[in-house]
């Protein structure tokens, strides 16, 4: 799956709903490209099955999708440490925030527990997770992102080479 695909999937997951009318238009306003480009991710997501044209329209013709979204993607081990860790996590990895075309945390931190899922020890489980949310490919260009915005500058943190 592309990276844009990737992150208008977790925008999508971030509405909180199952079904969403998509407006191509908005969401390439929100992620800063063209309409035919949001146009080629949805068609990505619906071949992937993360997505379902419903065939339906809403008032305004948009298309209404149902977004593919898992109700318990977590280990229990990875629950655990959400529960327990992850305001420190969400606290130091801050420019995962949803917005602006960037992954929320929860989606990055799922992705990561995704492939421990194996670990069950709690200290190890904790070790690989904050190091696989450093090793995500996208980490230094969310940052760099984060950081451009007026409200964030001068928040601490990394700084990048």
């Amino acid at each position: 799956m592309t990276e844009r695909a990737r992150k208008i999937l977790d925008y999508l997951r971030s509405q909180k709903k199952s079904e969403l009318e998509i407006r191509q238009q908005t969401l390439a306003e929100e992620f800063k490209c063209s309409r035919r480009t949001i146009g080629r991710c949805l068609k990505e997501l619906k071949e992937a099955n993360l997505l379902t044209d419903l065939n339906k329209r809403h008032k305004n013709r948009c298309k209404i999708y149902e977004i593919k979204i898992p109700l318990n993607p977590l280990t229990p081990a990875a629950q655990h440490q959400l529960k327990f860790y992850g305001r420190t996590f969400s606290g130091l990895f801050k420019m995962f925030d949803g917005k602006s075309g960037r992954p929320t945390f929860e989606s990055c931190f799922a992705e990561v527990a995704r492939e421990l899922e194996h670990t069950t020890d709690e200290t190890e489980l904790y070790t690989k997770i904050f190091a696989g949310l450093w090793e995500l490919p996208y980490v230094r260009e969310c940052d760099i992102s984060w950081r451009s915005e007026p409200e964030n500058r001068n928040k601490g943190g990394i700084t990048w080479r």
